[in-house]
Protein backbone atom coordinates (compact mmCIF):
# COMPACT_ATOMS: atom_id res chain seq x y z
CA UNK A 1 0.00 0.00 0.00
CA UNK A 2 2.98 2.12 0.99
CA UNK A 3 4.93 1.57 -2.63
CA UNK A 4 1.48 2.01 -4.56
CA UNK A 5 1.04 5.64 -2.99
CA UNK A 6 4.42 6.57 -3.39
CA UNK A 7 4.40 5.76 -7.01
CA UNK A 8 1.11 7.64 -7.16
CA UNK A 9 2.79 10.91 -5.79
CA UNK A 10 5.82 10.07 -8.33
CA UNK A 11 3.54 10.07 -11.13
CA UNK A 12 2.28 13.65 -9.85
CA UNK A 13 5.59 14.98 -9.30
CA UNK A 14 6.15 14.56 -13.12
CA UNK A 15 3.47 15.98 -14.45
CA UNK A 16 3.94 19.30 -11.73
CA UNK A 17 7.99 19.46 -13.19
CA UNK A 18 6.00 19.71 -17.04
CA UNK A 19 3.86 22.14 -15.81
CA UNK A 20 7.05 24.09 -14.40
CA UNK A 21 8.95 23.67 -17.79
CA UNK A 22 5.74 24.78 -19.94
CA UNK A 23 5.85 27.94 -17.21
CA UNK A 24 9.40 28.76 -17.56
CA UNK A 25 9.71 28.73 -21.34
CA UNK A 26 6.46 31.02 -21.56
CA UNK A 27 7.99 33.41 -19.03
CA UNK A 28 11.44 33.38 -21.41
CA UNK A 29 9.49 33.78 -24.55
CA UNK A 30 7.82 36.46 -23.20
CA UNK A 31 11.20 38.33 -22.12
CA UNK A 32 12.67 37.17 -25.47
CA UNK A 33 9.68 38.56 -27.83
CA UNK A 34 8.51 41.84 -25.48
CA UNK A 35 12.05 42.92 -23.71
CA UNK A 36 14.29 42.05 -26.72
CA UNK A 37 16.84 39.91 -23.71
CA UNK A 38 17.09 37.03 -26.07
CA UNK A 39 21.20 37.10 -25.50
CA UNK A 40 20.79 37.14 -21.80
CA UNK A 41 18.06 34.08 -21.85
CA UNK A 42 20.29 31.24 -23.54
CA UNK A 43 21.27 29.61 -20.65
CA UNK A 44 17.86 30.05 -19.11
CA UNK A 45 16.15 27.95 -21.88
CA UNK A 46 19.33 25.38 -21.75
CA UNK A 47 17.98 24.74 -18.28
CA UNK A 48 13.98 24.52 -19.37
CA UNK A 49 15.43 21.92 -21.96
CA UNK A 50 17.65 20.19 -19.38
CA UNK A 51 14.73 20.04 -17.09
CA UNK A 52 12.21 18.82 -19.90
CA UNK A 53 15.01 15.81 -20.53
CA UNK A 54 15.46 14.85 -17.83
CA UNK A 55 12.00 14.48 -16.77
CA UNK A 56 10.72 12.85 -20.04
CA UNK A 57 13.61 10.17 -18.97
CA UNK A 58 12.04 9.56 -15.86
CA UNK A 59 8.35 9.38 -17.12
CA UNK A 60 9.59 6.99 -19.29
CA UNK A 61 10.98 4.86 -16.88
CA UNK A 62 8.17 5.51 -14.70
CA UNK A 63 6.19 3.94 -17.42
CA UNK A 64 7.55 0.58 -17.98
CA UNK A 65 5.39 -1.91 -16.61
CA UNK A 66 8.47 -3.80 -14.67
CA UNK A 67 9.40 -0.45 -13.02
CA UNK A 68 8.95 -1.86 -9.37
CA UNK A 69 10.32 -5.23 -9.87
CA UNK A 70 13.39 -3.44 -11.17
CA UNK A 71 16.84 -4.59 -8.90
CA UNK A 72 16.00 -7.88 -6.80
CA UNK A 73 18.07 -6.99 -4.12
CA UNK A 74 16.46 -3.65 -2.49
CA UNK A 75 12.85 -3.47 -1.71
CA UNK A 76 10.45 -1.61 -3.62
CA UNK A 77 9.56 0.99 -1.75
CA UNK A 78 13.61 1.64 -1.32
CA UNK A 79 13.96 1.84 -5.06
CA UNK A 80 10.81 3.85 -5.32
CA UNK A 81 12.09 6.49 -2.42
CA UNK A 82 15.46 6.77 -4.17
CA UNK A 83 14.20 7.52 -8.00
CA UNK A 84 11.92 10.00 -6.76
CA UNK A 85 15.18 11.55 -4.69
CA UNK A 86 17.42 11.41 -7.92
CA UNK A 87 14.62 13.77 -9.48
CA UNK A 88 14.33 16.32 -6.80
CA UNK A 89 18.38 16.16 -6.69
CA UNK A 90 18.73 17.10 -10.16
CA UNK A 91 15.64 19.73 -9.69
CA UNK A 92 17.71 21.19 -6.80
CA UNK A 93 20.82 21.65 -9.47
CA UNK A 94 18.70 23.16 -11.79
CA UNK A 95 16.88 25.49 -9.85
CA UNK A 96 20.82 26.24 -8.58
CA UNK A 97 21.32 27.18 -12.31
CA UNK A 98 18.82 29.47 -12.66
CA UNK A 99 19.51 31.43 -9.42
CA UNK A 100 22.74 31.72 -10.40
CA UNK A 101 21.45 33.23 -14.41
CA UNK A 102 18.55 35.00 -12.92
CA UNK A 103 19.81 37.19 -9.91
CA UNK A 104 21.41 35.03 -7.60
CA UNK A 105 20.12 34.46 -3.74
CA UNK A 106 18.40 37.60 -3.94
CA UNK A 107 16.16 35.91 -6.79
CA UNK A 108 12.51 35.09 -4.85
CA UNK A 109 13.05 31.38 -6.39
CA UNK A 110 14.87 30.50 -3.92
CA UNK A 111 11.70 29.75 -2.19
CA UNK A 112 11.80 26.55 -4.66
CA UNK A 113 14.02 24.75 -2.41
CA UNK A 114 11.55 25.26 0.67
CA UNK A 115 8.34 23.15 -1.72
CA UNK A 116 11.27 20.34 -2.10
CA UNK A 117 12.43 19.55 1.27
CA UNK A 118 9.18 19.88 2.51
CA UNK A 119 7.74 17.55 -0.30
CA UNK A 120 10.90 14.90 0.53
CA UNK A 121 9.47 15.09 3.91
CA UNK A 122 6.24 14.11 2.76
CA UNK A 123 7.15 11.49 0.50
CA UNK A 124 10.50 9.83 1.70
CA UNK A 125 12.31 8.81 4.79
CA UNK A 126 14.44 11.15 7.22
CA UNK A 127 17.32 11.13 5.99
CA UNK A 128 16.69 11.43 2.33
CA UNK A 129 14.77 14.37 3.09
CA UNK A 130 18.16 16.13 5.39
CA UNK A 131 20.33 14.92 2.79
CA UNK A 132 18.31 16.93 0.09
CA UNK A 133 17.95 19.82 3.12
CA UNK A 134 21.91 19.69 3.18
CA UNK A 135 22.30 19.60 -0.76
CA UNK A 136 20.31 22.56 -1.29
CA UNK A 137 22.19 24.51 1.46
CA UNK A 138 25.70 23.98 -0.18
CA UNK A 139 24.44 24.96 -3.39
CA UNK A 140 22.78 28.53 -1.99
CA UNK A 141 26.78 28.55 -0.65
CA UNK A 142 27.90 28.03 -3.70
CA UNK A 143 25.86 30.18 -5.64
CA UNK A 144 26.27 32.96 -2.74
CA UNK A 145 30.05 32.96 -2.66
CA UNK A 146 30.88 32.92 -6.66
CA UNK A 147 31.02 35.43 -9.20
CA UNK A 148 28.04 36.98 -9.48
CA UNK A 149 26.55 37.27 -13.24
CA UNK A 150 23.30 37.92 -13.14
CA UNK A 151 22.62 37.63 -17.05
CA UNK A 152 19.13 38.72 -18.40
CA UNK A 153 18.73 41.03 -15.02
CA UNK A 154 21.97 42.44 -15.04
CA UNK A 155 20.65 45.38 -17.17
CA UNK A 156 17.50 45.88 -14.55
CA UNK A 157 19.84 45.45 -11.98
CA UNK A 158 22.27 48.36 -12.89
CA UNK A 159 19.80 50.50 -13.28
CA UNK A 160 18.30 50.42 -10.02
CA UNK A 161 21.55 50.80 -8.80
CA UNK A 162 21.64 47.35 -7.12
CA UNK A 163 24.98 46.20 -5.74
CA UNK A 164 26.33 43.02 -5.17
CA UNK A 165 25.19 41.96 -1.52
CA UNK A 166 27.67 42.48 1.37
CA UNK A 167 29.32 40.32 2.84
CA UNK A 168 27.20 40.46 6.36
CA UNK A 169 23.86 40.25 4.08
CA UNK A 170 25.14 36.76 2.44
CA UNK A 171 25.93 35.33 5.94
CA UNK A 172 22.86 36.27 7.19
CA UNK A 173 20.59 35.48 4.17
CA UNK A 174 22.80 32.08 4.32
CA UNK A 175 22.27 30.91 7.95
CA UNK A 176 18.25 32.35 7.95
CA UNK A 177 18.43 29.90 4.58
CA UNK A 178 20.05 27.16 6.33
CA UNK A 179 17.64 27.27 8.97
CA UNK A 180 14.88 27.40 7.14
CA UNK A 181 15.68 24.15 5.25
CA UNK A 182 16.80 21.71 8.50
CA UNK A 183 13.57 23.21 10.01
CA UNK A 184 11.34 22.39 7.11
CA UNK A 185 12.69 19.05 7.23
CA UNK A 186 12.32 18.76 11.47
CA UNK A 187 8.48 19.51 10.47
CA UNK A 188 7.64 17.68 7.47
CA UNK A 189 9.67 14.40 8.54
CA UNK A 190 8.18 15.13 12.51
CA UNK A 191 4.60 14.97 11.18
CA UNK A 192 4.66 12.87 7.76
CA UNK A 193 5.77 10.13 10.37
CA UNK A 194 3.31 10.66 12.71
CA UNK A 195 0.90 10.53 10.26
CA UNK A 196 2.35 7.42 8.16
CA UNK A 197 2.04 5.55 12.15
CA UNK A 198 -1.85 6.63 12.20
CA UNK A 199 -2.28 4.86 8.79
CA UNK A 200 -0.32 1.99 9.68
CA UNK A 201 -2.75 1.81 12.79
CA UNK A 202 -6.12 2.19 10.67
CA UNK A 203 -4.82 -0.02 8.13
CA UNK A 204 -3.81 -2.48 10.87
CA UNK A 205 -7.18 -1.85 12.27
CA UNK A 206 -8.79 -1.90 8.95
CA UNK A 207 -7.37 -5.59 8.66
CA UNK A 208 -8.19 -6.82 12.37
CA UNK A 209 -11.82 -5.61 11.69
CA UNK A 210 -12.02 -7.74 7.49
CA UNK A 211 -10.32 -10.49 9.94
CA UNK A 212 -13.11 -10.31 12.29
CA UNK A 213 -15.88 -9.88 9.80
CA UNK A 214 -14.28 -13.09 7.98
CA UNK A 215 -14.15 -15.30 11.25
CA UNK A 216 -18.38 -14.30 12.28
CA UNK A 217 -19.13 -14.90 8.51
CA UNK A 218 -17.91 -18.29 8.62
CA UNK A 219 -18.67 -18.78 12.85
CA UNK A 220 -22.56 -17.71 11.21
CA UNK A 221 -21.99 -20.57 8.36
CA UNK A 222 -20.39 -22.97 10.36
CA UNK A 223 -23.86 -22.91 13.15
CA UNK A 224 -26.40 -22.82 9.84
CA UNK A 225 -24.51 -25.79 8.89
CA UNK A 226 -24.52 -27.44 12.64
CA UNK A 227 -28.16 -26.36 13.16
CA UNK A 228 -29.24 -27.88 9.89
CA UNK A 229 -27.08 -31.31 10.58
CA UNK A 230 -28.35 -31.84 14.25
CA UNK A 231 -31.87 -31.53 13.12
CA UNK A 232 -31.71 -33.95 10.42
CA UNK A 233 -29.92 -36.15 12.29
CA UNK A 234 -32.53 -35.84 15.52
CA UNK A 235 -35.42 -36.56 12.76
CA UNK A 236 -34.25 -39.67 11.86
CA UNK A 237 -34.27 -41.25 15.17
CA UNK A 238 -37.85 -39.64 16.03
CA UNK A 239 -39.44 -40.30 12.66
CA UNK A 240 -38.33 -43.57 13.47
CA UNK A 241 -39.52 -43.83 17.18
CA UNK A 242 -42.90 -42.38 15.42
CA UNK A 243 -42.91 -45.05 13.12
CA UNK A 244 -42.53 -47.73 14.96
CA UNK A 245 -45.20 -46.67 17.47
CA UNK A 246 -47.66 -46.28 15.01
CA UNK A 247 -47.13 -49.75 13.29
CA UNK A 248 -47.37 -51.45 17.11
CA UNK A 249 -50.57 -49.95 17.88
CA UNK A 250 -51.87 -51.07 14.28
CA UNK A 251 -54.57 -54.34 14.82
CA UNK A 252 -53.31 -57.95 13.29
CA UNK A 253 -50.11 -56.94 15.24
CA UNK A 254 -48.90 -60.22 17.50
CA UNK A 255 -47.99 -59.25 21.37
CA UNK A 256 -44.29 -60.42 20.87
CA UNK A 257 -44.45 -58.42 17.80
CA UNK A 258 -45.48 -55.12 19.25
CA UNK A 259 -43.48 -55.69 22.22
CA UNK A 260 -40.22 -56.00 19.62
CA UNK A 261 -41.04 -52.64 18.10
CA UNK A 262 -41.44 -50.50 21.48
CA UNK A 263 -37.91 -51.95 22.54
CA UNK A 264 -36.85 -50.46 19.19
CA UNK A 265 -39.03 -47.26 19.71
CA UNK A 266 -37.40 -47.00 23.40
CA UNK A 267 -34.01 -48.17 22.01
CA UNK A 268 -34.07 -45.17 19.26
CA UNK A 269 -35.65 -42.71 21.39
CA UNK A 270 -32.80 -43.01 24.02
CA UNK A 271 -30.18 -42.88 21.05
CA UNK A 272 -31.97 -39.57 20.22
CA UNK A 273 -31.74 -38.64 24.02
CA UNK A 274 -28.10 -39.15 24.12
CA UNK A 275 -27.39 -37.12 21.00
CA UNK A 276 -29.23 -33.84 22.20
CA UNK A 277 -27.25 -34.38 25.51
CA UNK A 278 -24.67 -34.76 23.45
CA UNK A 279 -25.17 -31.49 22.00
CA UNK A 280 -26.03 -29.69 24.98
CA UNK A 281 -22.07 -30.48 26.32
CA UNK A 282 -20.88 -29.77 23.39
CA UNK A 283 -22.45 -26.45 22.93
CA UNK A 284 -21.52 -25.69 27.04
CA UNK A 285 -17.96 -26.82 26.30
CA UNK A 286 -17.80 -24.17 23.47
CA UNK A 287 -18.84 -21.43 25.55
CA UNK A 288 -16.55 -21.56 28.88
CA UNK A 289 -13.63 -19.68 29.10
CA UNK A 290 -10.91 -21.96 29.54
CA UNK A 291 -9.39 -18.45 31.98
CA UNK A 292 -12.56 -18.45 34.03
CA UNK A 293 -13.69 -22.27 34.43
CA UNK A 294 -13.17 -23.87 37.44
CA UNK A 295 -10.35 -26.44 38.08
CA UNK A 296 -8.30 -27.92 40.37
CA UNK A 297 -5.55 -30.26 40.67
CA UNK A 298 -6.10 -33.81 40.58
CA UNK A 299 -4.45 -37.36 39.52
CA UNK A 300 -5.22 -38.07 36.53
CA UNK A 301 -5.34 -41.80 37.27
CA UNK A 302 -8.32 -41.46 39.58
CA UNK A 303 -10.01 -40.56 35.85
CA UNK A 304 -8.88 -43.80 34.16
CA UNK A 305 -9.88 -45.67 37.45
CA UNK A 306 -13.57 -44.31 37.29
CA UNK A 307 -13.44 -44.92 33.37
CA UNK A 308 -12.65 -48.79 34.06
CA UNK A 309 -15.24 -48.87 36.68
CA UNK A 310 -17.74 -47.00 34.54
CA UNK A 311 -16.90 -49.74 31.21
CA UNK A 312 -16.38 -52.96 32.53
CA UNK A 313 -19.69 -54.13 31.97
CA UNK A 314 -19.80 -53.16 28.34
CA UNK A 315 -16.44 -55.02 27.44
CA UNK A 316 -17.36 -58.19 29.25
CA UNK A 317 -20.37 -58.13 27.58
CA UNK A 318 -18.98 -57.69 24.25
CA UNK A 319 -15.74 -60.35 25.31
CA UNK A 320 -13.56 -57.37 24.68
CA UNK A 321 -10.58 -57.36 26.47
CA UNK A 322 -9.42 -54.05 28.29
CA UNK A 323 -6.20 -53.18 29.23
CA UNK A 324 -4.95 -50.40 31.67
CA UNK A 325 -1.77 -49.17 32.45
CA UNK A 326 -0.90 -46.14 34.79
CA UNK A 327 2.73 -45.07 36.46
CA UNK A 328 2.73 -45.85 40.05
CA UNK A 329 3.51 -42.18 41.26
CA UNK A 330 0.48 -39.47 40.79
CA UNK A 331 -0.05 -37.88 37.39
CA UNK A 332 -1.01 -34.09 38.66
CA UNK A 333 -2.96 -32.80 35.87
CA UNK A 334 -5.03 -28.92 36.92
CA UNK A 335 -8.69 -29.10 35.51
CA UNK A 336 -12.08 -30.38 35.46
CA UNK A 337 -12.54 -33.81 37.09
CA UNK A 338 -15.99 -34.27 35.47
CA UNK A 339 -14.85 -33.60 31.84
CA UNK A 340 -11.86 -34.87 31.51
CA UNK A 341 -14.06 -38.15 32.32
CA UNK A 342 -16.20 -37.76 29.85
CA UNK A 343 -13.21 -37.61 26.94
CA UNK A 344 -11.55 -40.67 28.27
CA UNK A 345 -14.59 -42.28 28.67
CA UNK A 346 -15.20 -41.52 24.84
CA UNK A 347 -12.09 -42.66 23.52
CA UNK A 348 -12.16 -45.94 25.46
CA UNK A 349 -15.59 -46.40 24.59
CA UNK A 350 -15.03 -46.12 21.10
CA UNK A 351 -12.76 -48.23 21.46
CA UNK A 352 -15.09 -51.40 22.56
CA UNK A 353 -17.87 -49.93 20.31
CA UNK A 354 -15.38 -50.45 17.29
CA UNK A 355 -13.91 -53.41 18.19
CA UNK A 356 -14.82 -56.87 17.25
CA UNK A 357 -15.35 -59.86 19.87
CA UNK A 358 -11.92 -60.93 21.38
CA UNK A 359 -10.25 -57.69 20.54
CA UNK A 360 -8.33 -55.69 22.72
CA UNK A 361 -8.66 -51.80 23.86
CA UNK A 362 -5.62 -50.38 25.61
CA UNK A 363 -5.27 -47.40 27.66
CA UNK A 364 -1.97 -46.35 29.08
CA UNK A 365 -0.51 -43.43 30.61
CA UNK A 366 3.08 -42.41 30.94
CA UNK A 367 5.39 -38.85 31.49
CA UNK A 368 6.18 -36.78 28.09
CA UNK A 369 7.11 -33.94 27.71
CA UNK A 370 6.64 -32.18 30.86
CA UNK A 371 3.66 -33.55 30.99
CA UNK A 372 1.50 -36.46 30.80
CA UNK A 373 0.23 -38.78 28.03
CA UNK A 374 -2.51 -41.06 27.10
CA UNK A 375 -2.63 -43.63 24.83
CA UNK A 376 -5.85 -45.18 23.74
CA UNK A 377 -5.17 -48.15 20.93
CA UNK A 378 -7.70 -50.72 20.15
CA UNK A 379 -7.58 -53.58 17.56
CA UNK A 380 -11.00 -52.56 15.76
CA UNK A 381 -11.74 -51.58 12.66
CA UNK A 382 -9.50 -48.57 11.88
CA UNK A 383 -10.17 -45.69 10.41
CA UNK A 384 -9.98 -44.88 6.71
CA UNK A 385 -7.10 -42.30 5.86
CA UNK A 386 -9.40 -40.12 4.19
CA UNK A 387 -11.31 -40.04 7.22
CA UNK A 388 -8.44 -39.05 9.40
CA UNK A 389 -8.32 -35.14 8.73
CA UNK A 390 -12.80 -34.62 9.40
CA UNK A 391 -12.12 -37.29 12.08
CA UNK A 392 -12.46 -34.46 15.25
CA UNK A 393 -15.54 -32.25 13.43
CA UNK A 394 -19.18 -32.65 14.51
CA UNK A 395 -21.51 -35.29 13.07
CA UNK A 396 -18.68 -37.14 11.03
CA UNK A 397 -18.49 -40.42 10.98
CA UNK A 398 -16.39 -42.69 8.72
CA UNK A 399 -17.74 -44.62 5.95
CA UNK A 400 -16.74 -48.39 7.41
CA UNK A 401 -18.44 -47.14 10.71
CA UNK A 402 -22.09 -46.25 8.39
CA UNK A 403 -21.83 -49.58 6.30
CA UNK A 404 -21.44 -51.71 9.64
CA UNK A 405 -24.19 -50.45 10.86
CA UNK A 406 -22.68 -49.21 14.30
CA UNK A 407 -24.71 -46.74 16.31
CA UNK A 408 -23.30 -43.33 16.99
CA UNK A 409 -23.69 -39.63 16.74
CA UNK A 410 -20.87 -38.43 15.30
CA UNK A 411 -20.11 -35.66 18.21
CA UNK A 412 -17.98 -38.37 20.97
CA UNK A 413 -14.89 -37.32 19.42
CA UNK A 414 -15.91 -33.30 18.88
CA UNK A 415 -16.56 -33.15 22.57
CA UNK A 416 -13.21 -34.93 23.67
CA UNK A 417 -10.68 -32.59 21.16
CA UNK A 418 -12.96 -29.94 22.77
CA UNK A 419 -12.00 -30.66 26.45
CA UNK A 420 -8.37 -31.33 25.63
CA UNK A 421 -8.14 -28.17 23.83
CA UNK A 422 -9.51 -26.09 27.07
CA UNK A 423 -7.25 -28.15 29.21
CA UNK A 424 -4.59 -26.64 27.27
CA UNK A 425 -3.24 -30.46 25.63
CA UNK A 426 -3.36 -31.73 21.84
CA UNK A 427 -4.51 -35.12 20.77
CA UNK A 428 -3.79 -36.90 17.56
CA UNK A 429 -5.23 -39.94 15.79
CA UNK A 430 -3.36 -42.45 13.96
CA UNK A 431 -5.33 -45.51 12.33
CA UNK A 432 -5.27 -47.84 9.53
CA UNK A 433 -8.41 -49.90 8.11
CA UNK A 434 -9.38 -52.98 9.72
CA UNK A 435 -6.11 -52.79 11.41
CA UNK A 436 -7.02 -50.60 14.67
CA UNK A 437 -6.84 -47.06 16.11
CA UNK A 438 -4.76 -45.24 18.15
CA UNK A 439 -5.85 -41.57 19.83
CA UNK A 440 -2.76 -39.76 22.11
CA UNK A 441 -4.33 -36.94 24.04
CA UNK A 442 -0.89 -35.02 26.26
CA UNK A 443 -1.87 -32.87 28.40
CA UNK A 444 0.53 -30.48 30.70
CA UNK A 445 1.55 -31.36 34.28
CA UNK A 446 -0.15 -29.06 37.42
CA UNK A 447 2.41 -26.41 38.43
Amino acid sequence: MAETALLARCHWLLKARWVFVAALAGALALSDGGLNWQRHTAPLWAVAAFIALYNAGFTAVERRPKFCVIGERRGVGERIAAFVFVQMALDAIALTVLLGYSGGIGNPIAFFYIFHVALAGILLSRRLCYALASLATALVVAVAIAPLNYGFLSGVIQDAGVRRPEWPFVVAYLAAFACTMYVTAYVTTSVAADLRKRELELVSTAEALRQTSQKLAELEERKSLFMMTAAHQLKSPLAAVVSLLQAAGTAGVSPEKEKEMIARAVERANGAVRQVQELLDLARLRSLDPERQARKVLDFREVLDGVRATIAAQAEGKQVKIEFQAPDRAAWVEGNRDDLFVAVLNLVENGVKYTESGGTVKAALSPADGGWQLVVSDTGIGIPQAALPNLFKEFFRAGNAIRRKIEGTGLGLSIVEQIVRMHGGRIRAESEENKGSTFTVWLPRAP
